[in-house]
């Protein structure tokens, strides 16, 4: 579903930033999306 595929592009882009900062910082990644 539409949905499912969200969460997964969601979570895909949280483990990038995770490996590239070994952080989850929700404010940079909110920044980095614009």
């Amino acid at each position: 579903s539409l949905a499912a595929a969200e969460a997964s592009i969601g979570l895909a882009i949280l483990l990038q930033l995770y490996r590239r900062f070994h952080t989850l910082d929700i404010d940079a990644a909110s920044e980095m999306r614009g």
